[in-house]
């Protein structure tokens, strides 16, 4: 028994959706005398530790509560795995992270409460209503995209085309992030004031808008540290003070950890504020010059700086870096700002004007066509994706000591000399010290896997 805070859908092993609601444990007491529908148990609910929250799958043909009401279940308790081989996706941990201790299969509704966040279910809502109007609109896999991109739903994108955006390290387009938040957020400021409107009325406007947009499409790490550093921006044009990127940054970080210590570990959390402290601190050192440079030296400095920054992340949290992820974001980046802008439009057309769609769908299909080439394209390039493995610890001391360094006196060296540093911290990542003899047993579940490596003599 517990309060729903979040629904989304997910599909099935037979392809079909499954209703997901995310609850938060509280007294059975709680749903008292508004409770809808009778309890079939006929035994005392056992709702669990007030507070843990738990992930419900619901049988087919049941009544999803509202977000924010009060609902008993009952259903098929199951716990996460753990990793059991080295370098394995822990299930458990990662929902730590979230604060979920387990999952409930199969879950019947016994009994909901009447009263729910309006809000809340109307943004969930209006989510599924926009996802229906792409997939009328556009094959499937590139309305799952759009679903991603668009409105964070995630439960029919395509495995294929994630893996592939993935290793080619574009996949950051598919998350809700700062890329979303300021291109919408930024874009609804910059129309409400060339229609006239007074300064302080379109920040309290796009504000609102943006945090419901947040709402809606639930709240990921990433899309929690880009409203709110949205918000501090649109607060300080109406307190009519200056906007300070690296000091948002750090208020939101603090506010999400005080909440949640273990986001610390998520890969989301760090790869968002890695980015954000990266642009903020070490983009400037890299990419600033006495020399007049083109736009295409810029651009081309600019992506090679996100990979120095980006680099000890992506291997330690995937074990390798995709290589042409630098010039395939040159492609992807200046191209999404138009595809968030036509899906938009497509959205606004197909629901009031459908005649109008047709120029809308033609460009969102080139442009993911377009991103789906480059990326087959990499795929064939030899040394897409270089694999060294897991840094240690010392490796990213030393990089941090060197990205320090270059923060504090970047800017009384030469361009060459800073370059220089930054290709040394990269370097670091290629140096693999060899051991000696080491046997590892793998779980493969029935049977035995044993992978040896000796130090020159090959593995087996």
């Amino acid at each position: 028994t517990g309060r729903v805070y979040k629904k989304e859908t997910a599909v099935n092993w037979k392809g079909e959706e499954t209703p997901v609601l995310y609850v938060k444990l509280e007294t059975a007491g709680a749903i008292g005398k508004t409770a809808s529908g009778p309890d079939r148990s006929g035994r005392k609910a056992d709702t669990g530790p007030p507070g843990e929250h738990v992930i419900c799958y619901l049988k087919s043909g049941q009544k999803e509560p509202e977000i924010g009401s009060w609902a008993a279940l009952t259903g098929k308790a199951a716990v996460f795995e753990r990793a059991s081989n080295p370098g394995q996706f822990d299930a458990y941990s990662y929902y730590q992270i979230s604060g979920i201790s387990y999952r409930l299969n199969q879950a019947i509704v016994l009994a909901k409460s009447e009263k729910y966040n309006k809000l809340g279910e109307a943004g969930y809502r209006l989510r599924l209503f926009l996802s229906q109007k792409l997939k009328q609109c556009l094959p499937k896999e590139e309305a799952s995209l759009m679903q991603t991109m668009l409105l964070g739903e995630k439960s029919g994108m395509d495995r294929e085309l994630k893996a592939l955006y993935q290793r080619n390290g574009i996949a950051h387009i598919l998350a809700i992030s700062g890329l979303h938040i300021s291109m919408l957020g930024m874009g609804l400021y910059k129309l409400l004031r060339k229609c006239s409107l007074p300064m302080k009325a379109s920040a309290v406007i796009s504000t609102l808008v943006i945090i419901f947009y947040g709402m809606m499409t639930g709240f990921s790490v990433s899309a929690l540290r880009a409203v709110f550093m949205f918000a501090l921006q649109m607060i300080s044009i109406l307190t009519e003070r200056t906007y300070d990127m690296l000091t948002a940054a750090a208020l939101s970080a603090v506010l999400i950890i005080l909440q949640q210590p273990l986001y610390l570990f998520h890969s989301g959390f760090v790869f968002s504020f890695g980015c954000v402290l990266g642009i903020g601190l070490l983009f400037p050192v890299l990419v600033q010059s006495k020399d007049d440079q083109s736009r295409i030296r810029k651009a081309l400095l600019g992506g090679l700086g996100m990979a120095v920054i980006n680099l000890p992340i992506y291997l330690w949290f995937y074990y390798q870096y995709p290589v042409y992820s630098v010039f395939l974001n040159l492609l992807v980046l200046p191209l999404m700002s138009l595809l968030m802008a036509a899906g938009l439009m497509l959205l606004l057309s197909q629901t009031f004007f459908p005649f109008l769609s047709l120029p809308f769908i033609f460009f969102v299909r080139a442009v993911l066509k377009i991103y789906e080439g480059a990326c087959r394209v990499c795929d064939r390039m030899p040394g897409n994706l270089w694999t060294p493995g897991k840094p240690r610890i010392y490796q990213i001391f030393l990089y941090l000591l060197l990205m320090l360094a270059l923060v504090f006196y970047g800017k009384k060296l030469g361009f060459r000399v800073r370059w220089c540093i930054a290709a040394l911290a990269a370097a670091l990542f290629i140096i693999q010290p060899k051991g000696g003899l080491a046997v590892t047993f793998l779980d493969v579940g029935q049977g035995d896997c044993i992978f040896i490596e000796n130090a020159g003599e090959g593995n087996y």
